[in-house]
């Protein structure tokens, strides 16, 4: 009984860690797919590409993963519980990742729209923020907190990237 116990175990382990190796390489192929779908529309328009947006999508990979990750560790979790009430009540529950799959779901998701997002929305996007800034600025009498308030956004705008 206790070699089939660890006989299953390490079927399970094994189950699973193919399918989240195809799951996460899934999400990179999304990742690749929207930053050759980015270059191409830049170079279409005839947009400069600068390593800053290329560093900007090494971060987003980097988070994406990060994430990923912390749902796939909890998924681990559930799964043991699911193994250990299996060996305990005899309550079969299928034990897979839903997390982790949502997760990967929702980021290929996102990516499919930034590819199929236009730069004319992207551009629009940025105009509708200048203008909102301008508003802002407008508000303000007072030139040293025009200053301020611009050095500030700038300071955001650069945290964001």
């Amino acid at each position: 009984m206790n070699n089939n116990l660890g006989d299953q175990i390490i079927s399970l382990f094994l189950q699973q860690s193919v399918a989240l190796f195809i799951v996460y390489f899934l999400v990179l192929v999304a990742i690749a797919s929207d930053l050759i779908s980015g270059v191409r529309k830049a170079k279409a328009s005839g947009t400069y590409r600068s390593s800053q947006k290329y560093r900007r999508t090494a971060c987003k990979t980097g988070k994406y993963y990060a994430g990923l990750f912390a749902v796939t560790t909890v998924d681990f979790m559930q799964i043991v519980a699911l193994f250990h009430f299996e060996l305990q009540g005899g309550m079969h529950i299928p034990q897979f990742p839903i997390l982790t799959y949502v997760a990967a779901i929702l980021i290929g998701l996102n990516e499919l729209k930034s590819i199929f997002e236009s730069s004319e929305d992207k551009d629009k996007a940025k105009v509708k923020e200048a203008v909102n800034l301008l508003v802002e600025i407008a508000k303000h009498k007072d030139a040293a907190d025009v200053i301020d308030n611009i050095s500030k956004y700038i300071t955001q705008q650069n945290k964001k990237e």
